[in-house]
């Protein structure tokens, strides 16, 4: 089976598994809104019929109202153009001659010198005192019927405001006193009275004149009859409010609303029906809509049932769907998964026998019984072995095992056997002496296994084949020794060397002394420079000769590990190198701290600046700086001497380099040299920085911290110098 994963039917989807039981639902659902839709189309077209068939008559009841309300003014203007002047009592038995009670209420009439039409209660009272022994009761609404004289002053008298302040009714007023004819305002209201339409007839004091200027000046005033909105659709409606909203509105005003029951919103109504009819030149509409009353309860019982029995059917069948496809999807999901366990557990499988085979490590696995079960190339290659030579009972036969200290390993002792035996062991070494002859450094660690139940089920060793590390090491550690003791000898020939090169010059320098002196008066300048000369060719050579036993013993640590302050270690140096009080030296900030040997470092220094010295002015000042650069300390020394042209900046680090004739500057070459070669030691580097005529800076980088193990390619051996191993 390949490792990778191969992709898979994936397992129906809960999307899916809903899909059929929400068809089957919507699909019942459906049939039931249809049904219920029909149910109520129908009652739709029943209320648009009733509708239709009330707008008509209600319309017609309404013109009625205004044409009754316009009679009476127009009696009532006729009475007041034939009498010219009209008592109480011709008032009251015009009133009942019109039986307006009937039609009206009691209240309905009322005599009025000037306008006093104030409230129902003001009404009832002024007719009760003007026509005593008649029976008034209130009756709202009510056709008021007023008589209102042009006189401002005395319609302020009785009201305190004059009806001509209204533009609207000073209008109606005007247009019925020129036009001899009914005039008519709507949405006016009297005080805190309803709302309602006006109607205004004039009266002239006898017939109607002819002419627009004599119909002016025989103008006496106007009989005002209101029909109030109530009692316009109130009597108009009589039972059928409870069924209906509706409104009046002025359609000549752009559907001025004038009237309107409390209830009524356009835009809450979907089925409105409005019937138009003209009274007065005006352009009336009555707009009827169905409250929820209208609706028939049988029907809306009926529409309702439709819809939840189909609800209720639809709920059942999609339940009953949903039940079978989830007991479908959850068997195939149980399948599905097993099979993926199954996959899982193959892919584990043989991805761990990829691990195990292709480990650069050893493993080797074993059951309880010690017998080996697993023992994979790395550690066949380990043991010398073959996968033929690998019989479970002689496993450990081809091959001797040894402790590390190379005494022979028993096999109660071996990793395995005490790993079985439940000892977890961890880095481990011994020795497997293969078949031919060859030694195998071992480490590693054994581990007990175990099964669910927590019985031993054998173990498992992880090794690794430490062998050219060990041998590595034992190399390192012959040429450490080797690289000691060599250096060992080179020192003891520079100090032997030394010593046997320095005899001699002592004699040739103390033979000279001794010419020079036995000559005496004999000896002439010249000679006496030849003499000088010969001295300092001999100081030169000494010097010379110490300079090379430095520089062979450079960089060789005395082993001596402490924490110093760089500042500390550079003023050491500057007060070994000169005591010169007037030595004028920069030193570095303090506070920079190095672990290490201090001894080595303050030779470079010393070195540094004693190269400062010499090559700069004998009155110009030194600066040492010190500056942390990662794990190193960067030193810098700077001089104000002449400068190191850039072609010399790197020769003058060698042996025996210098810039100046050895006759002008006393200078053996080999400072720097000694100061690369401590520094390189130490795993530091050296530079300089220089422009000609302006002085050089030497930087050198020392390690923060130096252990003993990091410096022992500089220590000193003790004892004799064993043979070098070849």
């Amino acid at each position: 089976m390949p490792l990778s994963r191969e992709p898979k039917p994936s397992p129906p989807s809960r999307s899916w598994l809903m899909a059929l039981p929400v068809v089957v639902f919507l699909a019942t659902v459906a049939m039931a809104v249809a049904a219920a839709a029909v149910t109520r189309e129908s009652l739709e077209h029943a209320q648009r019929a009733r509708l239709e068939l009330l707008a008509g008559p209600l319309g017609d009841r309404v013109i009625d109202r205004l044409q009754s309300a316009a009679s009476v003014g127009r009696g009532t203007a006729g009475l007041f153009a034939a009498e010219g002047t009209v008592r109480p009592e011709s008032f009251h038995a015009y009133v009942a001659a019109q039986g307006m009670p009937r039609w009206f209420g009691e209240g309905t009439v009322a005599w009025v010198r000037a306008l006093e039409n104030t409230t129902a209660d003001s009404v009832l009272a002024e007719g009760r005192r003007e026509f005593p022994g008649y029976a008034f009761k209130r009756s709202d609404p009510s056709f008021p019927v007023v008589y209102v004289t042009p006189k401002p002053q005395q319609q302020r008298g009785v009201l305190g405001f004059d009806l001509g302040d209204d533009p609207e009714r000073r209008q109606a007023i005007e247009k019925a006193r020129d036009d001899g004819e009914m005039s008519m305002t709507l949405t006016s209201s009297l005080l805190d009275e309803d709302e309602g339409i006006e109607i205004y007839y004039p009266v002239y004091g006898g017939p109607r004149p002819d002419s627009l200027e004599m119909r002016r000046v025989a103008f006496r005033g106007v009989v005002l009859v209101r029909a109030t909105s109530g009692h316009l659709l109130g009597t108009a409606l009589e039972s059928m409010s409870p069924y209906f909203e509706y409104r009046i509105v002025d359609v000549s005003r752009k559907s001025l609303p004038i009237a309107q029951s409390p209830g009524f919103d356009p835009a809450k109504f979907d089925n409105i029906v409005t019937r138009s009819a003209n009274f007065g030149g005006y352009s009336l509409a009555v707009e009827l809509a169905p409250t929820d009353a209208q609706y028939d309860r049988s029907e809306r019982q009926a529409a309702i049932a439709i819809l939840s029995a189909g609800t209720l059917l639809a709920l059942a069948l999609s339940g009953l769907v949903f039940q079978q496809q989830r007991a479908r999807r959850d068997a195939e999901l149980a399948a599905q998964a097993l099979r993926d366990a199954l996959d899982e557990a193959q892919r584990r499988r043989i991805l761990l026998d990829l691990v195990i085979a292709q480990s650069s490590d050893g493993i080797i696995m074993g059951d309880a019984s010690g017998t080996v079960r697993i023992f994979n190339a790395a550690a066949a290659r380990q043991h010398g072995v073959s996968d033929a030579d690998l019989a479970a009972q002689v496993w450990n036969r081809p091959w001797s095992v040894f402790n590390a200290d190379g005494s022979e390993m028993t096999p109660a002792d071996h990793p395995m056997f005490r790993a079985v035996a439940g000892e977890a062991i961890k880095e481990v070494r011994w020795i497997v002496r293969r078949s031919d002859g060859e030694d195998t450094f071992m480490i590693g660690s054994a581990s007990p296994l175990r099964d669910a139940e927590g019985r031993g089920a054998g173990a498992v060793i992880i090794s690794r084949d430490d062998t050219a590390r060990i041998k590595s090491e034992a190399d390192r550690e012959r040429l450490i020794t080797a690289l000691e003791f060599s250096n060992a000898e080179l020192e003891q020939f520079a100090s032997v060397a030394s010593h046997d090169l320095k005899a001699p010059l002592r004699g040739i320098a103390q033979l000279a002394a001794f010419l020079e002196e036995d000559l005496g008066p004999a000896v002439n300048d010249e000679a006496r420079k030849h003499f000088a000369l010969i001295q300092g060719r001999v100081r030169r050579l000494q010097s010379l000769i110490d300079g090379i036993l430095n520089y062979a013993r450079a960089g060789q640590s005395t082993q001596t590990m402490e924490t110093f302050d760089a500042r500390q270690a550079a003023a050491e140096a500057v007060q070994l190198v000169s005591s010169r009080s007037t030595l004028k030296v920069t030193l570095p900030e303090p506070g920079i701290s190095l672990h290490g040997d201090k001894a080595l470092l303050q030779q470079a220094l010393m070195n540094l600046i004693s190269n400062a010295l010499k090559h700069g002015p004998s009155d110009g000042p030194i600066e040492l700086g010190a500056s942390i650069d990662g794990g190193f300390v960067r030193f810098s020394v700077k001089d104000h001497g002449p400068g190191i042209p850039p072609e010399y900046q790197q020769r003058i680090w060698g042996m025996f380099q210098t810039l100046s004739s050895r006759d002008e500057r006393e200078s053996t070459g080999i400072g720097l040299a000694v100061v690369r070669k401590v520094v390189q030691a130490q795993g530091g580097r050296t530079w300089l920085e220089s422009t000609p005529g302006h002085g050089a800076t030497f930087f050198i980088t020392w390690p923060r911290r130096l252990d003993v193990m990091s410096a022992r390619a500089g220590r000193r051996p003790s004892g004799p110098i064993p043979p070098v191993r070849q």
